[in-house]
């Protein structure tokens, strides 16, 4: 199969695929891939687990800034509900982490 694009839908993707590190090929087909509709036969949770997916590929990073950043915020989170739960529950409260 080929597939003809417009010069400047061309170039878009060329430069969306030097910014993942793909081959624009690769790409094109992931992307087709990740927007056609499901079969019939498909599992019923495909959509959300290729959704999950994309974002994951999406995140994916080894900045290390960013990945220290993000464990930060997660620790955040963490602390600031095991908070909330201690206010609403009291001191017997169950904890999210030991």
């Amino acid at each position: 199969m080929t597939v003809s694009l417009s010069p400047e839908a061309q170039h878009r993707l060329e430069e969306l695929a030097t910014r993942r590190d793909l081959k624009p090929a690769d790409l094109a087909r992931q992307l087709i891939e990740e927007h056609l509709p499901l079969s019939a036969d498909a599992h019923p949770n495909a959509a959300t687990r290729s959704l999950l997916e994309q974002w994951e590929r999406e995140d994916q990073t080894n900045n290390q800034d960013e990945l220290n950043r993000r464990q930060r915020e997660g620790d955040e989170l963490i602390a600031n509900l095991a908070k909330n739960r201690l206010e609403m529950e009291g001191p017997n409260s169950r904890k999210l982490r030991p």
